[in-house]
């Protein structure tokens, strides 16, 4: 027998295993290409990610300041309006406030002058006016004179006080002891006899 290796059979199995060989050494090769290929596209996706990631938080605080920067000016308008509000109230009350002491100067002052014409009056006892009626412009009070034939109310006093002496003493005679009722009475209409 021949040795196996000069067999053609044993060559083309040689050379198909070295075939073999190259061919899983360009593999490997090819598998770490590939892989250093994914390693730096993975990178880019993961930087990308972080990126990406970066710049929706950048934009979510943007959103969020801007909302804060709304709400914080809408909260100042608020309190500027109410503060406008404010001033203006205070402002009609203070002129209202002047109003009233004008007014009361004004009653003062003219109080004041009508008494000073008063007193500047010559005394009679014919002008005695009482103090409201300053107020009313009234300088004079016309009386009409009393008719001469005048009764003098005191008697009629005396008439009205003599009458209620008569009826009271009239009611006390009159006036009767009120019906007591007795136990025996209590008793039937307690249980229903009467």
């Amino acid at each position: 027998m021949r040795p196996r290796e000069n067999l053609p059979v044993a060559k083309v199995m040689l050379k198909l295993t070295e075939h073999h060989r190259k061919r899983q050494k360009l593999q490997e090769e090819l598998m770490l290409k590939v892989g250093e290929r994914e390693m730096r596209l993975s990178g880019k996706r993961i930087l990308h990610k972080e990126l990406m990631m970066y710049f929706v938080q950048k934009e979510l605080k943007e959103i969020k300041r801007r909302l804060l920067h709304m709400e914080i000016m809408r909260k100042l308008r608020e309190k500027q309006q109410r503060d406008l509000v404010k001033r203006q109230l205070m402002e009609e009350l203070l002129v209202k406030f002047r109003e009233r002491q004008l007014q009361q100067q004004i009653r003062k002052y003219g109080y004041q002058e009508i008494m000073n014409v008063q007193l500047d009056k010559p005394e009679s006892n014919d002008d005695f006016l009482p103090r409201k009626m300053f107020m009313f412009g009234i300088d004079t009070i016309y009386c009409q004179p009393k008719p001469a034939a005048c009764y003098s109310t005191t008697h009629l006093y005396e008439e009205i006080d003599s009458y209620r002496k008569e009826e009271t003493n009239q009611q006390s005679l009159c006036a009767k002891k009120p019906k007591t009722t007795s136990l025996k009475k209590r008793v039937r209409r307690l249980f229903g006899m009467k």
